[in-house]
């Protein structure tokens, strides 16, 4: 089984119950010590045969992904990643440098933002992603078809975490031989919740243009244009 995750698209739910599970078959999280990465940030990985393996006979895994509408993907990279502190800096420390790069594009442009401790609305952060091509962006906005390398990978199965997020984790953890109880009373609990309290929302040109930036991420995973109108109350545009 390979399971490629995909930035802003539970992940972090992901690997929280991938943690519990090992913890309960007793399994390691980290094998080998030749990985120079730090414990504390719960990174996973297998022994490096199974990399070897797995590039030498990918027919022998089932490979499988959880997408997410693009929409609403896209608003939470922006919240998440450019929420400033009490300092003025991003609270997602990943984005220290980000943040100087898209307050000169919006000084260049005269855009709302480029100024030290203001926060950049969400129409700046979109033009920013617009002047970045696919593929180079940052992983948390680039397309998903791009971060899944869906042109190479044929995979198997592919998960849209507004209606098949349970469904998708529990056909992946059941192979793990764990107890069909404890997988049922743990997703049943409440998984990771994303703080929907956003400044800006969408408008109609808004809409428009990050479809024609994720037109590839819509066709594929079978998103629709106007799912951007189904947005929670606390999230829809403002007459």
């Amino acid at each position: 089984m390979v399971v490629v995750l995909n930035p802003k698209v539970a992940t972090t739910t992901f690997r929280k119950v991938l943690l519990d599970a090992l913890q309960v078959t007793q399994t390691k999280p980290q094998l080998g010590r030749i990985w120079p990465f730090d414990y504390s940030r719960r990174h996973l990985f297998s022994p490096p045969a199974d990399y070897f393996d797995l590039f030498l006979h990918p027919r022998r895994y089932r490979f499988s992904c959880f997408v997410r509408n693009p929409y609403f993907r896209l608003l939470s990279a922006w919240r998440d990643k450019f929420r400033l502190d009490v300092n003025g800096m991003p609270a997602a420390r990943s984005m220290s440098r980000e943040l100087p790069a898209i307050r000169r594009f919006a000084r260049a442009r005269n855009l709302a933002g480029a100024g030290h401790g203001v926060d950049v609305p969400f129409a700046t952060f979109v033009e920013y992603v617009e002047s970045q091509k696919e593929g180079a962006r940052n992983h948390h906005w680039d397309s998903q078809c791009s971060v899944l390398a869906t042109d190479l990978v044929d995979y198997d199965d592919v998960y849209r975490i507004e209606t098949e997020l349970v469904r998708g984790m529990s056909q992946i953890f059941s192979g793990f031989g764990l107890p069909e109880e404890w997988l049922s009373g743990r997703l049943a609990r409440p998984l990771n919740k994303s703080d929907r309290t956003v400044a800006q929302v969408y408008t109609s040109d808004l809409a428009d243009r990050v479809y024609r930036l994720y037109r590839s991420d819509f066709e594929q995973f079978g998103y629709d244009h106007n799912s951007w109108r189904q947005l929670s109350p606390d999230l829809q545009e403002t007459p």
